[in-house]
């Protein structure tokens, strides 16, 4: 970890233990960098790094301050609320309504992650599909699935920054079954999962019918959730998983800072708790490379990978 890391999570968890009340002023960077041994360079990546996730802000001519509470802010816009109470899902009702909706003609559906395979690209891969499809229906059962799909898999999860054998990739019905299956490896009923707020309704379907409760970590559009705010929940509550979209996320679209990530790592691996990591919005970057995952900085085997190309490709093309 680079120093400036070590002074921000410093700091954040100051903020996050009241240490450093809302509205409160931050020790100088002389001060910081004189008490810490370090440039004052250093203290303002430091500084500049709590501002990008939305814990301090900056006054002209006067320094840095923790961002004041206010409960007119919402998480869409430039803070955090603070942890709510555990609670039962219930939105079964709500997401058959969402779902029924997207048959009406006179309604445009902003909220259906779904591609556009109006052009002849689509067409294609569709008769290449049926071309090759003879070669795929008489291959031998495999618990795992398809290994010339896993062997590819594989290969693919390096644009993730992760090493993978095929053996350890399970093939499933899409991304939704995947997130089931893996909140199923790590709780029972009636256990906590920490999830991000707004998140996809299908993933809290799965979480209803697993009987699981909830605690929401709210995700600004800009910075994602709150790491020192996710520290905090995971000191008061017994969070048995994690469950985060940090690459392009629906619907807030925010993506994931690195520093962040192995924040996330640290976290996690001092709490021994298992994070769900849905990827299916990665390759979905306006510039720049597919960000790589928090699972191609996990060492310890508790970050469980979930992705799709239902939400790049196409949505018809399922396994």
């Amino acid at each position: 970890m680079h120093r400036y890391e070590e002074i921000a999570e410093m700091m954040a968890e100051q903020i996050a233990n009241r240490s450093l009340a809302p509205g409160e002023r931050l020790p100088s960077l002389r001060k910081i960098s004189r008490d810490m041994g370090v440039s004052i360079g250093t203290v303002q990546r430091a500084y500049t790094d709590l501002e990008d996730r939305g814990l301090v802000v900056p006054r002209q001519r006067s320094g840095y301050y923790v961002r004041a509470a206010d409960p007119s802010v919402s998480p869409g816009e430039n803070g955090f609320r603070e942890a709510v109470m555990p609670e039962r899902v219930r939105v079964m009702d709500t997401a058959v309504s969402v779902m029924r909706s997207a048959a009406r003609p006179d309604l445009v559906q902003l909220g259906s992650a779904v591609p556009d395979v109006s052009g002849s690209a689509a067409t294609r891969l569709h008769l290449e599909l049926k071309r090759r499809i003879p070669a795929i229906v008489n291959w031998e059962e495999d618990p795992l699935g398809y290994l010339p799909l896993r062997r590819q898999l594989a290969r693919r999860a390096m644009d993730s920054g992760v090493r993978v054998h095929p053996d350890d990739i399970v093939v499933t019905a899409g991304c939704q079954e995947a997130l089931t299956i893996a909140l199923r490896c790590i709780t029972r009923p009636g256990d906590l999962v920490a999830v991000e707020s707004p998140c996809y309704y299908g993933l809290l379907q799965a979480l209803e019918v697993l009987e699981l409760d909830v605690i929401e970590l709210p995700a600004s559009p800009r910075e994602g959730i709150s790491v020192s705010h996710l520290a905090s929940v995971l000191r008061q509550w017994p969070v048995k998983g994690i469950v985060l979209t940090p690459a392009f996320s629906n619907p807030s679209g925010y993506r994931l800072s690195r520093t962040k990530k192995k924040a996330l790592v640290r976290l996690i691996s001092a709490h021994d708790v298992p994070l769900i990591e849905d990827e299916a919005f990665a390759d979905l970057s306006y510039a720049g490379d597919r960000p790589h995952s928090i699972r191609s900085l996990d060492r310890e085997g508790r970050v469980i990978l979930c992705g799709s190309l239902s939400k790049s490709l196409c949505s018809d093309f399922r396994i």
